[in-house]
């Protein structure tokens, strides 16, 4: 191995060039404090108020599932088909019935049973099926309902983070009522903020709702009059913002009459991409009452 031209003489190697620390801006110091009791406030109480938005939902989908037809419960309308007897009478083409979790599905004209809709769907395309069918009166059911629509009732009665915000000790904050509380299934929330087009997760909600950039956004939105104060300074990102400035910003903030709203809770990612211009507006027009 070659050795350097600072051995060759018995000299020690001399020590790395410096790097400089990255500068700190005043907003993130603003924010530490903001953080740290947040992520406090999550240890005590996150996983308690997840378990019972989760029981809620629970038992939400259990009862909407047992007011579903069959088309609906499958998204398969041949599912609602009835056969009209010769008394006159309608009779159900198809049965459902579940035990220890697993779900049967008859086909009462062939006296078929199976397990899970794939096998059953597989039956429905069977020649021996079609046969008989075309051998009787079929009364075709009622359509599937809209699985977005449907889905869209399963939300709590109360979000995650309306049970968590009212312990949250600090300056208000602004425009909690522009967050959509995103459900994803049984893993937590994402956190929409509408008014800046951005998404955090429940750790980062608070901090978010915190920054300099999301306050003088709720405030050209719903008081223009204060944001005007600030104008000078908004062609520049907050994070390059001075101490004075942004505490100019916090006594405006501390200054007003927050009334509380809660966020917006969606079933899902779905629902919320096929309805988040409603949405907005909805909040728009909140926050002009």
């Amino acid at each position: 191995m070659q050795s350097t031209p600072f051995e060759s003489f018995g000299l020690p190697p001399p020590p790395p060039p410096h790097e400089e620390a990255t500068p700190v801006s005043v907003e993130e110091v603003r924010l530490v404090e903001v953080r740290n009791a947040w992520g406090e406030l999550l240890k005590r109480h996150l996983t308690d108020f997840r378990l019972e938005v989760d029981k809620e939902l629970q038992a939400k989908k259990t009862a909407v599932e047992e007011n579903l037809d069959l088309g609906s419960k499958f998204n398969d309308p041949r599912l609602n088909q009835k056969v009209v007897e010769e008394s006159g009478e309608e009779k159900p083409v198809f049965e459902c019935s579940e035990s220890a979790g697993n779900i049967s599905l008859k086909c009462t004209v062939c006296s078929v049973t199976t397990t899970g809709i794939k096998t059953m769907v597989s039956h429905l395309a069977g020649k021996k099926h079609v046969a008989k069918m075309a051998g009787l009166r079929v009364v075709e059911g009622a359509g599937v309902a809209d699985p977005v629509q449907t889905a869209a009732s399963l939300v709590p009665e109360q979000g995650l983070l309306s049970r968590l915000l009212p312990m949250h000790q600090g300056a208000p904050l602004l425009g909690v009522d522009f967050v959509a509380e995103v459900l994803i299934g049984r893993s937590e929330p994402d956190y929409h903020c509408l008014l800046c087009s951005t998404a955090v997760t429940v750790r980062e909600v608070v901090v978010h709702l915190s920054t300099a950039s999301h306050q003088l956004a709720f405030l050209a939105q719903a008081k223009p009059e204060l944001y005007l104060q600030f104008a000078a300074h908004s062609s520049t990102a907050t994070e390059t913002w001075d101490k004075t400035t942004l505490n100019s910003l916090d006594s405006v903030v501390e200054g007003l009459e927050v009334v509380w709203k809660e966020p917006k809770v969606v079933a899902s990612p779905l629902v919320f991409e096929a309805n988040k211009e409603q949405i907005f507006a909805e909040m728009e027009a909140s926050n002009r009452d």
